[in-house]
């Protein structure tokens, strides 16, 4: 068992991969691999909780609000609380290189390349330090004393915004008495990710509201129940690092498909075809299926009961729509099987069993002391020295791979696609449905081109529903990438 490796996915309910994690404690498992491994463990981490406190309501009574990323698209149900926040007069401040719906209810946007969104977060920070009296111990002075040891033009300029309305927020921060910083999915994945969390909580300290009623920081988890995961998978760390090295030498994954929808799971493939034994439950097939020995038909989630933790941390229930196909398993009963048969009984004796177990998990869950760690704020490059960056992030919820039997979705999204702004295209001279290749991380990939007005910049983006174009091959460890195009 020791050289046996799981895989879950963000789509397994908290029943699930509660009993995924029983069945590893009880049959010697030491390793469980996640799509969160990749970026929301660095956020999410003790460390960084206590600044994580803000809530889905919290949002809609903000005072001043602070959005990053794409929320129409990654969270809808956020975007609502946004517009909400809006019809109560809260002062928005929208930070994306898409213009999207919540533009029109943001007081200010910043409309700066995907990896600058950070930057400006620290351009915040810098601002409050020049107007803020407060000096919190819980904020590393390593990074408050870099962050002062730059003018606040340093970080406004290379970004082209006004410092002048830079330190207009950080003035309204800290005459409110609400404040809610959202951070999008790409700033939770990558190399930055923990700058992007060591920015908010900065934020947060300095403007005085950090652990006060109706202010916090809060993640935008895109994936259903990555926050499940992050709170349930304790104690099974190191999975990839087993992988590399050849610790492991079988893995069962639980409806995951690293090499597709994990930032950089391209470069663990040669990993997974070397295993001795690969299985996967899976809904569709895909990059993993096509490599593994054995393949068990999956259980949809409108197909099943439980429950999942939204990105605010409350639990919701759900239970299942419609029958699903005889011999499809859900990961509970899976791993109830599996223990029958290696043990002699199962994991839980029932569902109802196996619902009580996560409510007492989550309710048992304790924090460990706050101590953040120095986070080097790292000005930003001026806008002659970039390049053209890739973006790969939700479109439709159910758009491609999810429903490609679904017509609604496949009507409105029919195929794949990279959407690129109307300044790259006529730059670059491309047609609209005209084919472009796309080279990165040692790849290339081409694929159909829409012109979106939307998007503004050096910018593409790529919807990640689809297996086809292989676009996760240009990834390395998050959903952002520098890119060359060509034509054709």
């Amino acid at each position: 068992p020791a050289s046996i490796g799981f895989l879950i996915s963000e789509q397994l309910s908290n029943e699930e991969i509660l009993a995924v994690c029983e069945l590893a404690k009880k049959i010697g498992v030491k390793h469980i691999g996640s799509l969160a491994d990749f970026g929301p463990s660095q956020v999410l981490s003790d460390a960084y909780r206590p600044y994580i406190t803000a809530t889905f309501d919290d949002i809609a009574a903000a005072d001043v609000l602070i959005i990053t990323g794409e929320l129409e698209y990654e969270m809808p149900s956020v975007a609502l609380r946004v517009i909400e926040a809006d019809h109560n007069d809260a002062h928005i401040v929208r930070v994306s290189y898409r213009r999207g719906k919540l533009a029109s209810f943001a007081r200010e946007n910043y409309p700066v390349p995907p990896g600058d969104e950070t930057a400006v977060l620290w351009a915040i920070a810098r601002a409050l330090a020049d107007a803020s009296s407060s000096q919190p111990d819980t904020v590393a002075l390593e990074s408050l004393n870099e962050l002062k040891s730059h003018a606040l033009s340093e970080w406004c300029q290379p970004l082209g915004i006004d410092e002048a309305r830079i330190a207009g927020i950080a003035r309204r921060i800290l005459d409110s008495e609400r404040l809610v910083v959202v951070l999008g999915r790409n700033l939770q994945y990558g190399p930055d990710a923990q700058s992007a969390i060591g920015a908010a909580s900065l934020i947060l300290a300095l403007s005085g509201k950090a652990g006060a009623d109706g202010s916090g920081v809060l993640l935008s988890i895109d994936r259903a129940n990555l926050r499940g995961i992050l709170d349930l998978k304790d104690g099974f760390d190191g999975f990839w690092d087993a992988l590399r090295s050849g610790a492991i030498k079988g893995v069962l994954a639980f409806g995951a498909d690293p090499i597709l929808e994990f930032p950089g799971g391209y470069r663990f493939a040669a990993e997974f075809e070397r295993l001795d034994l690969l299985a996967s439950t899976a809904l569709f097939e895909g990059p993993l299926t096509a490599k593994a020995h054995l393949v068990l038909p999956a259980r949809a989630t409108c197909e099943k009961s439980g429950s999942v933790l939204a990105a605010d941390g409350y639990m919701v229930k759900f239970s299942a729509a419609i029958p699903s196909p005889e011999r499809a398993l859900g990961a509970l009963e899976l791993t109830n099987e599996l223990a029958m048969r290696m043990l002699g009984e199962p994991v839980f004796e029932s569902p109802d069993a196996a619902s009580a177990a996560v409510e007492r998990a989550i309710t048992s869950i304790e924090l460990k002391p706050a101590k953040l760690e120095p986070t080097k704020p790292k000005l930003p490059r001026a806008s002659s020295a970039k390049g053209t960056v890739l973006v790969v992030g939700p479109e439709l919820f159910h758009a491609g791979r999810l429903t490609p039997y679904a017509t609604g979705p496949t009507t409105l999204v029919p195929s794949a696609y990279v959407a690129v702004s109307e300044a790259l295209a006529q730059r670059l001279g491309i047609a609209p449905a005209q084919k472009i290749t796309l080279t990165a991380n040692r790849a290339s990939v081409s694929a159909q081109v829409k012109i979106d007005p939307d998007i503004t910049g050096e910018v593409v983006f790529a919807p990640e529903s689809f297996a086809e174009p292989p676009l996760y091959k240009l990834l390395t460890d998050s959903f952002v990438s520098d890119v060359k195009l060509s034509q054709g």
